[in-house]
């Protein structure tokens, strides 16, 4: 059995993250919040690619153990890209939730609906026990912003956005249901097989076995 220590004290993205990694075999997951470490988890880097491995080196140098880091973000088309790799403290460092969804509404106002596109974006990093970065894997999920909050499921941005048909589609969720849901409003099940950090793990899982099998 092997350590994967999750690097991050977000305790939304913890729990996503044991949800998503729920199947995984021959490994032990631990968190930060577990271990009694406090580490910084600065992101100081120019991409999402860089901040993922700060992260996943810190805590993979602090622990001795496989580390695995994220950096993730949501980009609206209209904003340019924005608030990408800055999403957390778009509206300040110690905003809320709710803070952040008002503060992108308001850069949106005269946004029309059409022009709202937009995407969750992922890197996760992972780490050997001596730092060293061993992968990184990216997921995308595309979609819409909406003119106003709806739902209370997930966290971030989630009741503002809505997947697109096509993102439902590819894992067989196209249900009248679930079309025009943000992930605030979508089951878990459901968000946790076409979001941006799924389609991540989902690329993580087989290097995960190659370690084990080597």
């Amino acid at each position: 059995m092997k350590t994967l220590i999750l690097s991050s004290y977000n305790q939304n993205k913890i729990k996503e993250f044991r949800y998503l990694l729920r199947s995984l075999v021959g490994w032990g997951l631990v968190d930060l919040l577990g271990i009694g470490k406090r580490l910084r988890l600065l992101e100081d880097g120019s991409s999402y690619q860089e901040n993922a491995k700060i992260k996943a080196q810190e805590v993979a140098q602090a622990t001795g153990h496989f580390a695995l880091a994220d950096d993730s973000g949501l980009e609206v088309d209209a904003l340019f890209g924005a608030p990408g790799m800055y999403s957390a403290r778009y509206a300040g460092q110690t905003a809320s939730d709710e803070d952040s969804m008002n503060f992108l509404l308001k850069h949106l106002t005269d946004v029309k609906e059409e022009h709202r596109t937009a995407r969750f974006r992922c890197v996760l990093c992972l780490a050997g026990p001596n730092g060293d970065p061993i992968f990184t894997f990216e997921g995308v999920c595309e979609g819409t912003i909406l003119l106003h909050q709806q739902g209370k499921h997930g966290f971030g941005y989630d009741p503002l956005f809505i997947p697109t048909k096509e993102e439902l589609l590819t894992v067989g969720f196209a249900h009248p249901n679930f079309l025009g849901k943000t992930f605030g409003e979508l089951p878990s099940r459901v968000k946790n097989r076409i979001s941006h950090r799924a389609k991540a793990i989902q690329k993580l899982i087989p290097a995960l076995d190659q370690i084990l099998s080597s």
